[in-house]
């Protein structure tokens, strides 16, 4: 057997099977022979009392009377004893007559003692005849709760079976959203624990690589700032003044791409609280700051409050990088926000150049820019985009790039409602 199954579970899952397929099989052969007790209790008075008479005429041609004589029929029950049962109907004189006109008289007759030659008694227990639809009934019945039982049998071998998967399942997905996503309890059958406990172990050394990777990029962008610095007081004392600008311009650059790695190696963002706040205020707030520096910025929003359950700044800091991009790149920014019933989406539009087809997916690479001088007049580090994503990943979102057929870029968010 153990060569044959891979694994315990599947061995328990086989025996749990074939016992309720064994409970069930026993259950319907009991119902199938009452069957005939069912038949035979829906027999007529004539019917039943010929049935007695049968049995005594089998008494009188065995010539004996001897005790104990015991007849078990499905329709009856017939011992020969030394006295009537207290509850039985008596007849002492008996002929077929008398058996006929008693059970015409009582269909009903459930007990009957009749006297022997030798002064015994023959007790009889008669089942009551009842109309065949209450068995009809009763077996249909019967068999539609076997057949339920079967159903709930097998929904719960199956959900014994599916349930560990489909919570590994929303295990992985949460992973690929957040790396600090709780490991996932040990329970189940052993190769469950030992799959639980695999990916638990893969999940723990995934978080430690992202969590050392990001602080030694952290560490070796703020050590630059110290040369840099240093960098920026020498080159005071160049005498060439085209030169001097030349140097203090890339020294500056560089030390806004190490101000973008520092911010995108922080964990505030994941250590911040998750609270509940109005997204819909949150975007027009934001869109009415960016207007007062003098951005165009339009803002369609929702009549009505958008409730919404996350973290606030760094959601903040990723709608003013969209909206940003849109203004730096397309001059303009309009911002929409649509409630449907299970998620809201927010597009922000601009009316630039947009973005070449093939590098639609590639903008959201760390340091990736579509214009390529590097200048820092003309685009950012190549960061912006990258925290964006994972903030809106974070908060079980997705983001996309569109170009749209009148020119310009369409920013779609989607967000669990």
């Amino acid at each position: 057997m153990k060569n044959f199954f891979a694994n315990k579970t599947a061995r328990h899952t086989f025996f749990l099977m074939i016992l309720g397929f064994l409970i069930i099989m026993l259950a319907t052969i009991f119902l199938v022979n009452n069957s005939n007790r069912i038949r035979f209790r829906n027999f007529t008075p004539d019917q039943r009392a010929n049935q007695v008479i049968r049995v005594v005429n089998h008494l009188e041609k065995q010539k004996t009377y001897a005790m104990p004589y015991i007849l078990n029929a499905p329709n009856m029950r017939a011992r020969v004893d030394v006295n009537p049962w207290k509850d039985a109907i008596k007849i002492q004189d008996y002929t077929p007559a008398k058996i006929h006109t008693l059970f015409k008289e009582n269909k009903n007759i459930k007990e009957l003692a009749i006297q022997l030659p030798n002064k015994h008694w023959l007790n009889l227990f008669l089942w009551v005849p009842t109309p065949v639809i209450v068995f009809t009934v009763l077996f249909i019945f019967s068999g539609l709760l076997l057949f339920a039982l079967l159903i709930i049998l097998c929904a719960w071998v199956v959900k014994r079976l599916t349930d560990p998967f489909a919570e590994f399942s929303d295990a992985i997905k949460s992973l690929n959203i957040d790396v600090e996503a709780p490991t996932l309890a040990e329970h189940g059958s052993e190769e469950t624990k030992a799959m639980i406990r695999a990916f638990n172990q893969v999940q723990t050394k995934m978080r430690k690589l992202v969590t050392d990777r990001t602080q030694m990029l952290a560490a070796i962008s703020h050590d630059l700032r110290t040369p840099i610095t240093r960098l920026k007081l020498r080159a005071e004392y160049l005498e060439d003044k085209s030169q001097y600008e030349k140097i203090l311009s890339d020294l500056n650059e560089m030390e806004e791409m190490i101000k973008a790695v520092l911010l995108f190696s922080k964990e505030d963002s994941k250590n911040e609280i998750k609270e509940r706040f109005d997204l819909n205020a949150l975007l027009e707030s934001l869109c009415d700051e960016m207007v007062d520096t003098g951005l165009e910025v339009i803002y369609a929003g929702s009549e009505k409050r958008v409730p919404f359950f996350g973290r606030i700044t760094s959601l903040k800091r990723a709608f003013m990088n969209l909206i940003d991009n849109a203004v730096k790149y397309g001059k303009t920014a309009k911002v929409t926000l649509h409630v449907e019933h299970d998620h809201i989406k927010i597009d922000i539009e601009d009316k630039g150049p947009g973005i070449p087809a093939n590098e639609l997916e590639k903008v959201f690479e760390p340091f990736y820019r579509v214009e390529q001088s590097r200048s820092r007049k003309t685009g950012g580090t190549g960061l912006g985009l990258v925290v964006a994503k994972e903030t809106i990943r974070s908060h079980n979102g997705e983001i996309s790039l569109m170009n749209l057929p009148e020119g310009g870029l369409r920013v779609s968010i989607t967000l669990p409602n």
